[in-house]
């Protein structure tokens, strides 16, 4: 049978991710004062109750009254972002391999477990530009190489690239070169044929 004895301390251990959508993402958070010393009459009767219900829904219920009366009384901090071992070249590795797919800040924030505002610091403070600014560059430079070495189209060569369509492609690439797509191509066309005839 059930037996309620007095106890000074309850320690209280749950997934970060508990009730997500109602309570805050204790994942990107943590307790400034861990320790709750004024536990008030409501929240003694959830833990009562808790402990001799079996319902799994009236489990939930009561679960959530107790969190929802102590979060009040629980002052949150972001976590410091642990840095990453060589973070900024693991960054660059992986978008070199992976530039044809669509790479987010989210993308990355998962691939390497840090949030997505520690990438974007990354990006901003060791590579001083943006995650699409640098995504665009990695994408041109692979389509300038594809059209100085290989006769596909240039339509093939900015999807291959991983541009969404052929005028992102030219405006992107514009930017970058100083030139259009096709001005880049004629020009490496003209130079192969110059020399072809001064040989």
């Amino acid at each position: 049978r059930n037996e309620f004895r007095n106890t000074d301390e309850i320690c209280i251990i749950c997934s970060p991710n508990i009730f997500k959508g109602i309570f805050p993402n204790f994942t990107d958070y943590q307790p400034e004062n861990p320790i709750i010393a004024d536990i008030d009459d409501t929240v003694q009767l959830a833990f009562k109750e808790l402990l001799t219900c079996t319902e799994f829904a009236e489990q939930v219920a009561w679960t959530m009254i107790i969190l929802s009366r102590i979060t009040k009384k629980i002052t949150l901090k972001h976590k410091p972002s642990a840095p990453v071992a060589h973070l900024t070249s693991k960054i660059v590795n992986y978008v070199a391999e992976n530039f044809r797919e669509d790479i987010t800040l989210d993308t990355l924030a998962k691939e390497f477990s840090v949030s997505k505002f520690y990438i974007s610091h990354t990006f901003s403070d060791k590579l001083k530009t943006s995650l699409p600014g640098y995504l665009a560059f990695v994408r041109a430079k692979y389509a300038a190489e594809q059209l100085r070495s290989t006769s596909e189209s240039i339509t093939n060569i900015a999807l291959d690239a991983g541009f969404s369509s052929q005028s992102t492609f030219n405006r992107v690439f514009l930017k970058i070169y100083g030139m259009t797509p096709w001005e880049y191509k004629k020009n490496i066309d003209n130079t192969e044929k110059n020399e072809l005839h001064a040989n």
